[in-house]
């Protein structure tokens, strides 16, 4: 489960939009009920077959711990050192399986710095069915040159029920 309020606070919100789907739409989320998350929202579009994930929107929070900004961008082509992959397949699970996705890992960026990195995934589907975009909630740490090894902590679906 979400440690961060961050993850916990933004699952809470997305579950509230629910409205008995599998996933709330992209309208439904509103910027000025986020308040004090929105520096830690990234918000990542589908594009093309098969799907790439593009980020749509990348809070402050987010841009100033990563060092660099990230609007506009694929997230194949961002540096996310050894947890790239991992990160890429839990926004395929969270498209997939059309629920929440839990990870939490450090890595290390091409510059040598470190960033620990909890994110939590929420699918948004225009029909209740089809994911189009996903809502995460990023809570990083840039860590400085730590001399730890980059690996993947944790990642879980969150919930194993939908409503109706």
């Amino acid at each position: 489960m979400p440690t961060t309020p961050v993850a916990r606070q933004l699952l809470a919100y997305w579950q509230s939009k629910l409205n008995g789907r599998k996933a709330p739409r992209r309208e439904d989320i509103l910027p000025e009920e986020l308040g004090s998350l929105l520096p830690w929202v990234i918000l990542v579009e589908l594009v093309g077959t098969p799907a790439r994930f593009r980020v749509r929107l990348a809070g402050t929070g987010v841009v100033r711990e990563y060092g660099i900004e990230m609007t506009g961008k694929f997230l194949d082509d961002i540096d996310l050192g050894g947890a790239r992959d991992r990160s890429l397949d839990d926004h395929r699970r969270a498209v997939q399986e059309c629920r929440p996705v839990w990870g939490s890992f450090d890595f290390k960026k091409q510059d040598g710095r470190w960033v620990s990195y909890e994110r939590i995934t929420l699918p948004l589907s225009p029909d209740g069915e089809r994911v189009t975009m996903l809502l995460c909630g990023a809570r990083m740490h840039g860590a400085g040159a730590q001399a730890a090894p980059a690996h993947f902590l944790s990642t879980r679906a969150v919930g194993a029920k939908w409503p109706g």
